[in-house]
């Protein structure tokens, strides 16, 4: 398909899934390719931009999987997040030359991809933008970059070498590890750097990033300076069972099952691998994926003193069947318990935040819907209910029915991955969803709004169909 010529823009969704297409060429006279414009399209093997294209909106050909070839015109300026994410079978991609900003997300898990040739001007790679490129083996930074963001190189366990122009004095590449010039972080670690089961993180580094070290398999100790003062959620590996943090270090302690902050009052990541956990009274959080390697716990005790907890705290603990929340907690991210399926939830009957009711965590009055545990087929969602929650649905992937009460007035990013879910009914009281409410949702293809159109802003909400999925009725 030839785009004709009166077209100025590819718009939300248009081609989003559509069968049979598998070469278009976007004339110079379409300035812009619209966000999810071909999203998820199985056919499309060939993408030809000619001069005058400026812009590439987000997720425009995502999970397209049998995308092979794009030529991008030097006209291109802008190239916005997960633009070719997923595309498992590109192998040839022309660049433009004029982009000076490569996205987050931009090549993420495109494993057939081999080489690319980066533009001349490029100042900022974003994060995780080659994340999961597989079949990587050689990497060229151009003279003029300047940044390059956490993870964008992470698992791409093929690269071999990083070159550096001698122009070039924001990295360092030394002994396998991609520095920036200051040598205070760790950017990109080849496996030319593992040596045994033991990790050295190198002095003056200061932050651990995501994906650093968690695909190499072969690491089981880690050994910690004292001028970290960041970690992230996923810098260790399923192995790693020892961690030690120098005393020194004013940031972090670790014991020999956990890590913590300073004063031990918020837990880190907890890396034995014990059956029976109990947290010691003075503990007030629970950090982002602070489980995550503690597969095999059954049960756990919480303290009284307690307060918060964050985002996929307990993902992973697939053995672990019942929780009780203590009195004090206050503050409970709505991916906390993600993943857990099968957990038996229980409040304290003095705790005067939050109340769980059929599987479902609400605030204390039972006006905001927090999040769901388990993954139900299809869920009435309670009368009295005001607003659901972000992420209150995250990936509930075999929920296929939901009814939304009329005194729901705010639905956040609630339904990102629900794949079963087709339609979706929208009562009148609603006013206001979230910019990327069904980001993911990857068959929703009917938004019914029992409103006027433009009544709620923002559609069609990240849904990669676009405007073609939403009906009216007023």
């Amino acid at each position: 398909l030839t785009i004709p010529g009166s077209v100025t823009k590819i718009g939300e969704g248009a081609f989003a899934n559509v069968e049979g297409l598998k070469t278009i060429i976007i004339p110079g006279t379409c300035k812009e390719i619209g966000k999810n414009a071909f999203y998820g399209n199985k056919t499309l093997e060939n993408v030809i931009m000619q001069d005058g294209v400026e812009k590439i909106g987000i997720s425009a050909f995502k999970n397209c999987s049998k995308l092979k070839n794009v030529q991008m015109t030097d006209s291109v300026t802008i190239m916005e997040s997960e633009v070719f994410m997923a595309d498992i079978n590109l192998e040839n991609i022309t660049l433009s030359n004029s982009i000076t900003d490569l996205p987050a997300y931009a090549f993420y898990s495109n494993n057939s991809l081999k080489e690319i040739e980066l533009s001349n001007n490029l100042k900022t790679i974003g994060n995780n933008a080659f994340q999961l490129c597989t079949s990587l083996t050689t990497i060229s930074l151009p003279e003029t970059l300047e940044t390059i963001g956490g993870g964008a190189f992470s698992q791409c366990t093929k690269i071999e070498n990083i070159n550096i122009p001698e122009k070039n004095k924001n990295f360092v590449f030394e002994k396998g590890i991609l520095f920036n010039k200051e040598k205070t972080r760790m950017i990109c670690i080849l496996s030319k750097a593992i040596n045994g089961n033991t990790f050295v993180v190198p002095d003056n580094i200061t932050i651990l990033e995501s994906g650093m070290i968690s695909y190499y398999p072969q690491i089981t100790r880690v050994e910690i300076p004292k001028s970290v003062t960041s970690i992230a959620k996923d810098f260790f590996g399923n192995n790693v069972s020892e961690i030690v943090i120098d005393s020194e270090n004013e940031t972090y302690c670790s014991t020999e099952n956990a890590i913590y902050n300073k004063n031990k009052t918020q837990l880190v990541l907890y890396f034995a691998r014990n059956e029976n956990v109990v947290l010691e009274e003075g503990l007030t959080g629970i950090g982002i994926s602070a489980f995550r390697l503690n597969t095999g716990m059954k049960k756990i005790t919480l303290p009284d003193s307690l307060k918060t907890i964050e985002s996929q705290a307990f993902s992973g603990c697939v053995n672990l069947t019942n929780l009780k929340i203590g009195p004090n907690v206050q503050a409970i991210d709505s991916l906390a318990f993600y993943g857990l399926d099968n957990l038996k939830l229980e409040i304290d009957n003095s705790n005067n935040y939050y109340t769980i009711e059929d599987n479902i965590l609400f605030n204390k009055d039972k006006t905001t819907l927090i999040t769901v545990i388990g993954n139900p087929e299809s869920l009435i969602i309670p009368n009295g209910v005001v607003k659901i929650g972000d992420k209150a649905f995250h990936n509930k992937n075999q929920l296929n029915n939901i009814v939304i009460p009329d005194t729901v007035s705010q639905i956040g990013n609630s339904f990102n991955f629900c794949n079963a879910l087709t339609s979706i009914e929208i009562p009148a009281s609603v006013t206001k969803i979230g910019e990327t409410c069904f980001y993911e949702a990857n068959n929703l293809r009917t938004i019914i709004i029992h409103n006027k159109k433009g009544a709620i802003p923002g559609s069609p909400w990240g849904c990669a169909y676009g405007e073609r999925a939403i009906t009216y009725k007023n």
